[in-house]
């Protein structure tokens, strides 16, 4: 189940989330073993971090996805 990093809410087809890893998160050098077990532990998947729209600011460095389905998207 994918959720939101921020809420933990699980995300829901036609939910908008933004993706990041978490290295690209906290601005530190890229570790995919780290990015893995972060995503791991917050509920994303392949190492990447999902935050819903209701967990982002306006204005953000980030764009906006939508979510089909488990596996969909990036």
């Amino acid at each position: 189940m994918t959720r939101c990093v921020g809420c933990s809410r699980p995300l829901e087809i036609g939910d908008r989330y933004i993706v990041d890893t978490s290295s690209g998160f906290t601005k530190s050098p890229a570790d995919p073993g780290v990015d893995d077990l972060i995503a791991g532990i917050f509920g994303g998947s392949d190492g990447k971090l999902r935050f819903c729209e209701d967990c982002t600011e306006p204005g953000g460095d980030y764009l906006f996805e939508t979510f089909y389905g488990e596996g969909a998207g990036t």
